[in-house]
């Protein structure tokens, strides 16, 4: 039994568009924030356990005893294996989103605030920060003769394996794991530099062997490893290495931005920290300019802040952008189907209490991200309208 129960219980680390807009069972959100320390672990449990005892007394309320046998079970499991559970110390926030046939975990590199939430659908706002642009990437590490592919997050990176066929006699000889040694391991060409020829120069031959290099690492970056090109990724290479790449590489989701470091010079907390930082950058330039587009074409039709309209644009699948107030709510619904909002909650009627669906926001952006748009959680300050939510259009 325990085993079926565990086997239930999915790590999630980004959005999934399978995540349906109505679930066939009932649905349960928690989440908790994580403290660290022996401490801090001990309160965790007991708000975990607080939190789980009152997602069951809501799901009963709502949906009867045993219609969530299931989900009570692997919510109970949770609870008294929660070291499993969190994993990582990086971990600082934890959202469970449980169904009768499975729960994803989230792990996630900031505190949320405690909070359940039951339902048909699952409540998603607290997790929207880590499938905003930029919390996924990958790092490109790149010198005359060697590169590193590795896929990183707020908190971690992961060297990344070559596809079968794509040179995977150097990819074989080194670890998958980046784990904070002093060098890392590269995907290597050593010995591939051609024989020096008295009639010319030691650097021309090295320069005219980078470029080609240079060339094969771009194709197959761009052919093999991210075709889709779905996140930024971040050159980490000396500056000369970064100007003849540029030159010569054409990856569409490359950063203007880079590491002008050695990645093999760099401990994982520091290349973390500069990938972090080059990161934000991109995304707050990425949001400010999306943001001026909207002021730029709202008075074209372009953009709204219109609830009723940013729903029928996502029926038509046309928001290319999605921008939600930080800590507000909105109450409301939104039919996914037909595009319909509504501005009176479930409870209004003296429904049965889902609440999960009564924020308007979330459905929303839900929605948005279903659909492949961009989500920017930002202050009130931040926000290009007073609404609470605003939508940039496609076209």
């Amino acid at each position: 039994m325990r085993d079926l129960v565990k086997d239930r219980i999915v790590f999630a680390t980004d959005f999934s568009p399978l995540l349906p807009d109505r679930t066939a069972s009932p649905a349960a959100s928690v989440y908790l924030p994580l403290h660290g320390g022996d401490d801090g672990f001990y309160h965790d449990r007991i708000l975990l356990g607080n939190l789980v005892a009152e997602a069951k007394k809501q799901l009963t309320a709502s949906f009867g005893k045993r219609s969530f046998a299931s989900l009570a079970e692997t919510l109970e499991y949770i609870v008294a294996n929660p070291a499993e559970i969190v994993g990582d110390k990086g971990v600082r926030g934890l959202g469970v989103l449980a169904t009768n046939e499975q729960a994803c975990v989230y792990r996630l590199p900031f505190p949320v605030e405690p909070r359940v939430q039951v339902g048909e659908t699952f409540f998603l706002k607290p997790l929207l920060r880590d499938f905003q642009y930029g919390s996924r990437y990958v790092l490109l590490g790149l010198s005359a003769d060697r590169f590193a592919f590795i896929r990183g997050s707020f908190t971690s990176l992961d060297r990344a394996v070559l596809p079968v066929g794509t040179d995977d006699q150097f990819s074989e000889l080194y670890p998958l794991e980046y784990d904070g040694r002093p060098a890392l391991d590269y995907t290597t060409l050593e010995g591939h530099m051609s024989p020096y020829h008295n009639y010319r120069s030691r650097d021309d031959v090295r320069k005219e062997e980078s470029e080609k290099f240079f060339r094969y690492v771009g194709e197959t970056v761009s052919k093999h490893l991210m075709p889709a090109c779905e996140v930024p990724v971040v050159l980490v290479a000396l500056p000369e290495h970064q100007a003849l790449f540029r030159r010569v590489a054409d990856i569409g989701c490359l950063l203007d931005e880079g590491i002008e470091q050695n990645v093999d010079e760099l401990s994982t907390a520091e290349l973390l920290a500069d990938a972090a930082a080059v990161i934000g950058r991109a995304r707050e330039a990425r949001a400010s300019s999306l943001i001026k587009d909207y002021a730029n074409r709202r008075a074209h039709g372009g953009s709204t802040d219109d609830a009723a309209e940013i729903g029928m644009a996502l029926v038509e699948r046309k928001v290319r952008a999605l921008f939600v107030e930080e800590g507000r709510e909105l109450p409301g619904t939104f039919d996914e189907a037909t595009g319909k909002v509504s501005h009176e909650t479930k409870a209004d009627h003296g429904e049965r209490g889902d609440l999960a669906g009564s924020d308007l926001a979330d459905a929303l952006a839900q929605a948005a991200l279903r659909q492949g748009g961009d989500v920017y959680v930002l202050a009130a300050s931040d926000m290009p309208t007073k609404a609470g939510a605003a939508a940039l259009f496609r076209y």
